[in-house]
């Protein structure tokens, strides 16, 4: 595959693989868009999402000539966010579960795409989600897709629902999966 791709098509490219995944979006009526911003700081090389429940629109912003730089970098920030898309209900907090299969499909989604080094992991609470979304896919690849079935919004998932659609998974690793996603400096930043 070529490095030259627009940030709309690798958006809809990204997209469609994680619907595939994990199944579909939870309301497809949202639209999805994508924005450049002139990266400021620490915010350089991360990608932000902001739900307007008003105007059903959903937008990705991305700095500027991040896809003409890195097709990994980019495919690693908009992977990212498209999991988020995928339950876009305007919930105000996350869980490592979302984080998680977030950081997933992030890392996936650059590798598929030839770029195996993008950046490396972060060390903060996404190395803790990451691990533990890795350790239910390990388990069952299809886990995520079937509890979406029971509860589409993966933040709303519970530990029960978890347990049921994939009885091998230890409860204490679906009870961090279903933890709140701490908020915070480690975290990344939002535009101003």
């Amino acid at each position: 595959m070529s490095d030259r791709i627009s940030l709309p098509h690798l958006l809809y490219q990204l997209l469609c693989d994680a619907q595939k995944l994990y199944g579909p979006r939870l309301d497809p009526s949202f639209t999805v868009d994508i924005e450049t911003f002139a990266p400021v700081g620490r915010v350089a090389h991360a990608s932000m999402r902001q739900p307007d429940l008003t105007k059903r629109r959903y937008v990705i912003y991305v700095p500027m000539g991040t896809v003409e730089t890195n097709l990994g970098t980019a495919s690693f920030a908009i992977g990212h966010e498209v999991i988020h898309v995928l339950s876009c209900v305007g919930q105000p907090w996350t869980t490592f579960a979302e984080e998680g299969l977030g950081q997933v499909f992030a890392f996936d989604s650059a590798a598929r795409r030839g770029h195996w080094e993008i950046s490396p992991r972060i060390s903060s609470p996404y190395w803790r989600a990451e691990w533990l979304v890795s350790q239910l896919l390990r388990i069952d690849p299809t886990a995520i897709k079937r509890v979406r079935e029971v509860e589409p919004c993966l933040s709303k998932v519970t530990v029960d629902q978890l347990l049921v659609q994939c009885p091998n998974l230890d409860r204490r690793i679906a009870q961090q999966l279903t933890t709140r996603f701490p908020e915070g400096e480690d975290n990344v930043s939002q535009p101003r």
